[in-house]
């Protein structure tokens, strides 16, 4: 998809994928077609998971709260353990905090 995104007419500056692994395909391809990561266009995913610090350039991506959600996972599923079936039917809305893992797939805004 980024090697179709970069044969467009007016190809973007930036590409920010759902998560790090698609990211990291983005770049390959992008590359594959001659393109300098950041200097002619700029990655960024999202998850953080280990290979995106040794990806080449290393990957900016907005880090998730893995431990925490899975804290927060066990806390519902034993509270549905515990109230069966009506506790679980009522939706709740968590929000955990994420960040920005700033790295070497980033340039300058043009």
């Amino acid at each position: 998809m980024a090697k179709q995104l970069m044969s467009l007419p007016d190809p973007p500056t930036a590409i920010f994928a759902a998560n790090d692994m698609m990211a990291i395909g983005a770049m390959k391809g992008v590359q594959t077609m001659g393109y300098r990561i950041p200097q002619d266009i700029s990655i960024i995913g999202y998850d953080d998971i280990e290979m995106s610090n040794l990806s080449n350039p290393a990957l900016t991506t907005v880090h998730q709260p893995k431990y925490n959600m899975g804290t927060e996972c066990l806390k519902n599923v034993t509270c549905l353990h515990k109230w069966k079936v009506k506790a679980w039917i009522q939706r709740k809305r968590i929000t955990l905090e994420n960040h920005l893992i700033i790295r070497e797939s980033v340039g300058m805004v043009r």
